[in-house]
């Protein structure tokens, strides 16, 4: 029996969620026909009331979620905006939809989104309501349009209503009467009809309206574990480290803040016991890591003992090394003489060549200094133009360089070399944003000479629902050249801390782990900060918070002193069992499962002691039976994780069959005796 979730459901189980994805929507709903089609009545112009709930808007009067769904309901998923082969510009602080380029389909105009459901829940939309204006006061015709598929082979068009003044006005467009969209068809556009190219029509809010249903979903499983049938070894986890501050200018003499040279002795003790069971460091080159030579061209600690402070804290850890990234080259090197923005000054042969030696400059030095390199990077998020929304070559935002695909692989084809003879046991990675699969990639691939320096391709899907590695499972592995694949940084930015729960987060984020293992063979996993400024975005960035030696406001945490931090459950507790029961070149092992669920996920490994160990997480408000085959008679210990508990000893179970129940919203590790 489905439930009204409004009615029935409260905040606590999921909050309102939000994926932000790209949509290639170049050929979404050619609405050729919006101008010629027989007009029908009009729709009523009042919002829409009564049942209805707001699934998701898109405000464009907010500045930063100009682009972004500024309000999503648990169980309605709503995408970024998509203008199709239309140039954008915001005008009045309004989405302006004008400079036609390509798409002749006479006076109209559109924009598109994308509304799906998350899984366990149904939605049915019942009206969109557009504010609007244009740029004269003569009548316009708007329509909703709709369909299951990105290139309008199904598309249905809406009831078509006259619109058009130079004020905002507000217009409810109403969908086919002899088809409701619903979560089977999510792909919309909002098409509007002009006499003429030059006119500028502006959106400055588009609201969706229906409602959402949970749907029913299985109470147990069933599930057999291959013993027969190993795959792939899993290396360990990586976590980030915070050493530095951001900015305020990002030179020598900026002020001095990070972890863990802030935090007081017994304390940087207590990080690496909670630290202790990840293998990589991850290093960020340029920003918190970030001192320079006196010529500029080198990166080398900013203040006295930071550098040793990080080597404690990888011995003490017992972790093997650093993954050692540019966010951005020392300064000589950069087009904007600044750790910010910009690219390299020059991509001549010569230039790349002494950059190069640079490169392994700064390997030599950290060498040098007892610090193990186990993994090097040439840029983090190398196809982002800028930070701080800025154009390439503007002074601002955070430690950054930009890329594009064939100065990448001219780069690459110059420095990797270099890297490999100065550290020939560390991994290589390309291209920490889009792995295998972006315009970068494709460069190196279809290159002979570079490919080979290529260890593994690595993403970037932050704060992203872990079902999406079981959906896109085949475009994740798609012409990956027999090379690994895997995540270096996972986080949740502020709005994804709005729309999840705590709960939700963790389960997702142990989830994570488990689905890039399970369905992209990953070896590695990486989360981003071990720590962070309690100032900060904490919530969704750090496995824990700390009070800087110079936080003099004691509003949030008052009982915390300074040099100290408190774990962040929500983060902390989805890893620790990975980090306790899943050692080192642990092997993973199949499992058939006789439905693949997303809520419920299972993962098998062999650790080195010969011993197996099979995780379980239950992502939803009920408690799931997980019945589980052998090879035979096997005991196993429980330990459970979850948000009040940590590492919760449970009773043993034995058997060639095992059934486990786990309750809503916790994760437990299941360890051979």
């Amino acid at each position: 029996m489905k439930k009204n979730i409004f009615k029935h459901c409260g905040r606590n189980i999921i909050e309102r969620t939000l994926l932000v994805l790209s949509i290639a929507c170049t050929s979404i709903f050619s609405l050729t026909s919006c101008s010629k089609l027989e007009e029908q009545p009009a729709s009523e112009t009042n919002m829409v009331t009564g049942e209805n709930e707001l699934l998701g808007e898109f405000t464009f009067t907010t500045g930063s979620a100009k682009n972004k769904p500024s309000d999503v309901k648990m169980g309605a998923i709503l995408s970024n905006i998509s203008i199709g082969d239309l140039q954008s510009e915001y005008t009045n602080n309004a989405l302006a939809l004008s400079d036609w380029v390509k798409l002749y389909v006479g006076g109209g105009k559109w924009f598109g989104f994308k509304l799906t459901n998350l899984y366990g829940y149904e939605f049915e939309v019942d009206s969109v309501a557009v504010i609007m204006r244009r740029s004269d006061n003569q009548p316009d015709k708007i329509r909703l349009s709709y369909g299951d598929d990105k290139q309008n082979t199904t598309q249905y068009q809406g009831v078509i209503i006259e619109a058009g003044s130079s004020v905002y006005e507000t217009y409810v467009l109403k969908p086919n009467p002899a088809k409701k969209p619903d979560h089977t068809t999510p792909f919309f556009a909002i098409g509007v009809e002009a006499d003429s190219r030059e006119t500028t029509v502006e959106f400055d809010k588009v609201s969706i309206y229906g409602r959402v249903t949970e749907a029913d979903l299985p109470t147990s499983g069933y599930y057999t574990i291959r013993f027969d049938q190993p795959r792939q070894v899993i290396e360990g986890l990586g976590v980030e480290i915070q050493s530095d501050r951001f900015g305020p200018n990002y030179v020598n003499s900026d002020p001095v803040s990070g972890v863990p040279y802030e935090l007081i002795d017994t304390e940087k003790q207590r990080l690496a016991e909670v630290l202790t069971g990840f293998r990589y460091l991850r290093m960020a080159m340029g920003l918190w890591f970030r001192g320079t030579t006196e010529d500029r061209k080198n990166i080398i600690e900013r203040y006295p003992g930071q550098l040793q402070s990080i080597k404690n804290l990888i011995a003490d850890a017992d972790m093997e090394g650093i993954s050692m990234e540019y966010w951005s080259p020392a300064p000589f090197w950069k087009s904007t003489d600044d750790f910010r923005n910009g690219t390299l000054k020059s991509f001549d042969p010569g230039f790349l060549s002494d950059f190069g030696d640079a490169v392994v400059s700064d390997m030599e030095y950290l060498q040098n200094n007892g610090i193990t390199i186990s993994t090097w990077g040439l840029q983090n998020e190398p196809a982002l133009k800028a930070t701080g929304g800025l154009e390439t070559d503007e002074v601002g935002g955070y430690s950054h360089a930009y890329y594009t695909p064939e100065n990448y692989l001219a780069t690459f084809k110059s420095v990797a070399p270099k890297v490999r003879a100065t550290a020939p046991n560390a991994e290589i990675i390309v291209d920490s944003w889009d792995g295998n699969v972006g315009a970068i990639s494709r460069q190196i691939k279809d290159d002979a000479a570079a490919l080979p320096y290529v260890d593994a391709w690595v993403y970037h899907r932050i704060g992203r629902d872990a079902n999406t590695l079981i959906e896109g499972q085949s475009r994740y592995l798609w012409d990956n050249k027999g090379k690994p694949i895997y995540q270096n940084e996972y986080e949740y930015f502020d709005y994804q801390v709005d729309r999840y729960t705590g709960e939700w987060r963790m389960v997702n984020t142990a989830q994570s782990v488990m689905n890039w293992m399970t369905f992209i063979n990953s070896p590695k996993w990486y989360w981003l900060h071990a720590l962070k400024p309690i100032n900060s975005n904490w919530e969704g960035f750090g496995l824990g918070m700390y009070r800087s030696l110079n936080d003099n406001n004691f509003t949030q945490f008052p009982d915390m002193a300074k040099g100290t931090f408190q774990l962040n459950w929500r983060n902390y507790n989805a890893l620790a069992g990975f980090l306790t029961y899943m050692p080192w070149d642990s092997r993973r092992y199949e499992v058939d499962e006789e439905e693949v669920l997303y809520n419920q996920r299972i993962m098998v490994w062999k650790k080195p002691d010969g011993k197996f160990v099979y995780a379980l997480t239950n992502r939803s408000n009920q408690a799931f039976e997980f019945n589980i085959t052998l090879d035979g008679n096997r005991t196993f210990t429980g330990h459970r994780y979850n948000k009040d508990e940590l590492n919760e000893t449970l009773q043993s179970v034995s058997g060639s069959e095992h059934s486990i129940t786990l309750e809503p919203w916790s994760i437990e590790f299941w360890v051979e005796d």
